[in-house]
């Protein structure tokens, strides 16, 4: 019996951030698609499925607000595991559907366990955290 690799769309203007994604969850199982913009992202998120976007927010042109409104759109139960080096300027119970919230750079091992927590959510938590029916906060990582 073969079962499917969990797809995951990683969407950040910094090619070192991208590869090593690429890299460490390929190594760990995963099915990984890159996209080096907002753009990039966007398009990645009509034409394909993924069980998990990948999301830095600060990018020239269309930034991750903006492909995070394209992820809600298209796919509103997609899990979103938000990345970013602007840490300190966001109030993560002010960004709608996601998951996570990781600071750069990003320690391997916490998101690891991130994604399998993210990936492991019952549909019932997910639509919780998606819709706001259950006040439920993104777990957050420094």
């Amino acid at each position: 019996m073969k079962f499917m690799k969990k797809r995951i769309l990683a969407v950040d203007d910094d090619a070192s951030v991208r590869e090593s994604l690429k890299k460490v969850l390929e190594e760990t199982g995963y099915e990984v698609v890159l996209a080096t913009d907002g753009s990039e992202g966007e398009i990645k998120l009509k034409e394909q499925m993924f069980d998990l976007l990948i999301l830095d927010l600060n990018m020239p042109g269309r930034d991750g607000w903006d492909v995070l409104g394209c992820a809600s759109s298209y796919h509103p139960l997609l899990p979103v595991i938000i990345i970013t080096g602007m840490f300190d300027q966001l109030d993560s119970t002010n960004i709608p559907g996601a998951a996570a919230l990781l600071k750069k750079p990003v320690d391997v091992l916490p998101l690891l366990k991130v994604i399998a927590d993210v990936l492991g959510e019952t549909l019932e938590q997910r639509l919780g955290r998606v819709g706001g029916a259950a006040p439920v906060e993104p777990r957050i990582r420094a």
